[in-house]
């Protein structure tokens, strides 16, 4: 039974089996392993959780100290008082941690970023078929075209940009691997 259901999501294009690639794994893993943090970009999409610029700062000194590598400190397009409080933990000082914001692929998401100072940004978009024809009203091939665009734009500011796929465990992997 377990199976039909995975299947039949799978068929409507709600998850993808990954499981099937283990031909694709790497023969032995990397030494060092580098720590990704997104607990206040999480946060953020969490009803009834909200952290204070101090508690933020609290927790960002944290992870830093416990060797994170990249702190994902918030999506300052959100609202202003996100993007006041990315600003405020950017002039932080941090020993180990690289600062990261998440993006939407467009301009003024970008910028967003760039005002509070940020050098790496994280470009967050979707492209599964249901996220692309309901969310975004996008084709694959005009939502690959703005997500180019974004990450041009992000590099001609001499930021680096990262690429978070959303929604990856409903994209079929041979999408993944077309974009």
């Amino acid at each position: 039974m377990r199976k039909s259901i995975f299947k039949k999501l799978e068929s409507q294009g709600l998850i993808a089996n990954y499981n099937r690639l283990r031909k694709n794994l790497p023969p032995r893993l990397q030494k060092k392993v580098f720590i990704w943090d997104e607990s206040f970009r999480e946060s953020i999409k969490t009803p009834t959780v909200f952290l204070t610029y101090v508690e933020q700062v609290k927790l960002a000194k944290l992870m830093d100290d416990s060797g994170i590598s990249i702190i994902n400190v918030g999506f300052p397009a959100l609202y202003e008082g996100e993007k006041h409080n990315v600003k405020r933990i950017v002039n932080e000082t941090f020993e180990n941690a690289k600062l990261t914001a998440s993006a939407h692929a467009n301009k003024e998401s970008v910028d967003a970023c760039l005002e509070c100072g940020i050098k790496e940004i994280t470009i967050e978009m979707p492209f599964n078929a249901l996220n692309l024809k309901n969310r975004l009203r996008l084709t694959k091939k005009d939502a690959l075209i703005q997500l180019v665009n974004s990450i041009d734009y992000v590099r001609k500011h001499n930021a680096k940009a990262n690429f978070v796929l959303i929604d990856g465990s409903r994209t079929p992997i041979e999408e993944i691997i077309e974009c």
